[in-house]
């Protein structure tokens, strides 16, 4: 989020930025923020998700017994 403020900051402090232009901006900017708003009350529950996903993953790593690019590679070679 820090990256997408500075980007539409510059951009809507650029003096020649036509004024269409910086109105889309910031109604992109405030939905995008609007978003992230909504959905951090479930950061707990998402952080949960990704966890179990790492976990599911590493499991899969041990039971194969290589990372998963490595697998790619070595099933196209058959």
């Amino acid at each position: 989020m820090p990256e997408m403020q500075k980007a539409c900051l510059h951009f809507l402090a650029l003096q020649n930025s036509p004024r269409a232009e910086c109105q889309k901006i910031f109604e992109e900017w405030t939905k995008w923020s609007d978003f992230l708003i909504a959905a951090s009350c479930y950061r707990g529950f998402v952080s949960q998700i990704l966890q179990d996903y790492h976990r599911q993953l590493h499991d899969l790593e041990k039971l194969l017994g290589g990372k998963p690019t490595e697998l790619v590679e070595n099933t196209s070679d058959r």
